[in-house]
């Protein structure tokens, strides 16, 4: 940022450029991330602030050194503050001693402790700042101790720390994300990063789709960074508060977040840049400013990705294999044929008499899109079961009657939307149904149905890669039941069928872990009760070495059960937090095409295509079915 000229006076005359008042400073570096500490610990020194090493990129030095902090007692208004840019005031010279050994030729450390002390009148508060590495090498860790060394009782002891993000490549241009509230001790936020470090002075904001003491995402793109306002009450004489504060950088978004979420940071603010992707997936680079310790909760990132693609991808298997599994009764009704044809030649035509095996197929491919909390997925699919049915003839009121079992299993591919990483897996499929029709009149079918599911899948982030292994078990129902018109009620061959019915599921899935120290996810499940109502146009047609036969059918569906959830997530470094999921609960519809022949000496074979679209899905699909009467 091009500092004004009032600054670039203020900074002078509080001393920023008079070496009297100035004490050696640190360049310290843990490998992936660059610091460079003033005396009173502040950022910015020698071309240095906070560089992520990997890119070379500095996020804080170009145009004007716009770091630093101050403190207050808000009760009395004395303050202290340190900053390059907004100046020194009621502070002494400080000092920094640092220690280990950097990676980068101008590092003169891994760590580092800068001691400080703020006087204005009888506010008295030595201030440390302990520069170290942290569980995550995306992040230094800043463990910060206020220490009331006067003989009063500060009243409401404040802190603040600012910075204007200058991300490259896009200097003076970035979006910048600020998350945290509600935190206990969280009382000001702002986008200002030019803000003085005075806490009695009143935050401001830069970008006009900024929020003022509040959560917002990816505001600008403009010139503007993050200034953030922590209450620690009232401080006895001879008492202290403390803090930690988070500075680093990644390679992306994902990365980024990774690393709040391993630390347990609770408040954070990130600066990205506004070219391609900068937005959307932070990269070149995602740069970091956080806080723990300061009553907030910690922050789940984008960790749900291990979680929210899994019930889509059940879900999808499920539709599967209820389809696959009633492929013979599932045309509903076949009632162009007279009274009198279906009660002497309507077993032998549909070859529904005695006991039959099949063989059925499926490929799919479809796309799911991502959601505020959940990945979005690009997938294919391949279902191949077996049934073995008994045909009953007339009973319990219906002309048509079976019982059958159905064995089946679906291997799937997918990618998650965005690079982010991949799902592959399979569900294997065992169930039970029973169905009745009337040609004309009252139809029905009931199916019990469980599936074990193992998945292998994988987050990438741009330097962390991650893979887990969920298993889950699914249990549930579809009862369908309807009414068949037949031509002498529509006027034309063939039937017209309406229906109602609902599918209701269980998935539990185990608590599993990722590697390359990534999360551990506790248990979880997932409810559904998929209800829907559709119409079908059945027809038949008598041939002399069998029967022809096909549907048309339409059908709206929504999940009743599909609300948002949260799971709980615990990250290698101990931090556990709640992982928000959202439910798709919106209506989507379902239109299905076949052609069907049955021969005379029991074979039998149907070809389907079908399209499910809305609630932010679409898939095609193509199954086959062979099978053989004896």
């Amino acid at each position: 940022m091009k500092q004004p000229v009032s600054r670039i006076a203020l900074w002078v005359a509080m001393g920023g450029f008079v070496p009297g008042i100035a004490a050696a400073q640190e360049i310290i570096d843990n490998g992936t991330v660059q610091l460079g500490i003033n005396p009173r610990g502040n950022l910015v020194t020698g071309g240095t602030g906070l560089t992520f090493l990997p890119t070379g990129g500095e996020a804080l030095a170009p145009g004007c050194a716009c770091e630093g902090w101050g403190i207050a007692d808000l009760t009395s208004g004395a303050f202290g503050m340190a900053g390059q840019s907004f100046g020194f005031s009621n502070i002494g010279a400080g000092s920094i001693v640092a220690a280990g050994t950097g990676t980068d030729a101008a590092s003169g450390g891994d760590s580092a402790i800068s001691t400080v002390t703020v006087t204005d009148g009888a506010f008295v508060v030595d201030v440390e700042h302990d520069f170290s590495a942290s569980s995550s090498d995306n992040l230094y860790q800043v463990d910060v101790t206020l220490l009331n060394a006067g003989a009063a009782e500060i009243g409401q002891l404040v802190y603040r720390r600012a910075m204007d993000w200058d991300v490259p490549p896009t200097e003076f241009s970035e979006f910048v994300t600020i998350q945290g509230w509600p935190a206990t001790r969280l009382i000001g936020s702002s986008d200002d990063g030019f803000v003085s470090g005075n806490p009695n002075v009143p935050l401001t904001t830069i970008a006009g789709d900024a929020v003022l003491n509040g959560n917002f995402t990816d505001s600008g793109p403009a010139d503007h960074g993050a200034a953030f306002d922590f209450s620690f009450g009232t401080v006895a004489a001879g008492d202290e508060a403390d803090f930690t504060i988070f500075y680093g950088a990644a390679a992306s978004e994902d990365d980024a977040l990774m690393a709040l979420s391993e630390v347990g940071a609770e408040v954070y603010s990130l600066g990205q840049p506004s070219s391609a992707d900068g937005a959307t997936l932070g990269v070149p680079n995602t740069f970091i400013f956080g806080f723990a310790g300061v009553g907030g909760t910690p922050i789940g990132g984008p960790l749900g990705h291990a979680i929210s693609p899994l019930g889509d991808l059940v879900l999808m298997g499920t539709n599967h294999h209820l389809d696959m599994a009633t492929t013979r009764f599932d045309a509903l009704s076949f009632s162009s044929l007279d009274a009198a044809t279906v009660s002497t030649q309507g077993d032998a035509l549909m070859a529904f008499g005695g006991l039959k095996f099949s063989l059925t197929g499926l490929g799919a491919s479809g796309e799911i899109d991502s959601t505020t909390n959940n990945t979005g997925l690009d997938y294919t699919a391949r279902y191949f079961g077996l049934n073995a049915e008994y045909s009953m003839g007339r009973a319990a009121g219906f002309e048509r009657s079976l019982i059958g079992a159905s064995f089946g299993k679906e291997s799937f591919d997918a990618d998650r939307k965005d690079d982010l990483g991949s799902l592959d897996g399979t569900i294997k499929f065992a169930s039970v149904y029973a169905a009745g029709y009337n040609p004309s009149g009252l139809f029905g079918d009931l199916h019990l149905f469980h599936g074990d599911i193992e998945i292998d899948q994988t987050r990438l982030g741009m330097l962390s890669n991650f893979s887990s292994n969920p298993e889950a078990d699914q249990r549930g129902a579809r009862i369908r039941l309807g009414y068949n018109f037949g031509p002498e009620v529509i006027k034309m061959p063939g039937s017209l069928g309406f229906y109602g019915e609902i599918t209701r599921s269980n998935t539990s899935f185990d608590s599993f872990s990722e590697d390359n120290n990534g999360v551990t996810t506790d248990a979880f499940d997932i409810d559904s009760n998929i209800v829907g109502i559709g119409t079908r146009y059945a027809y038949e047609a008598a041939k002399s070495n069998g029967m022809l036969y096909g549907y048309f059918d339409l059908s709206a569906m929504k999940d009743t059960m599909a609300k948002d959830f949260s799971v709980t997530q615990t990250t290698a470094g101990g931090a556990s937090f709640q992982t928000a999921v959202d439910g798709r609960d919106d209506m989507f519809g379902k239109a299905s095409a076949m052609v069907g022949f049955d021969f005379n000496n029991g074979l039998q074979g149907r070809l389907e295509g079908q399209r499910i679209f809305g609630n932010g899905r679409t898939e095609n699909s193509v199954s086959l079915s062979v099978g053989m009467v004896f």
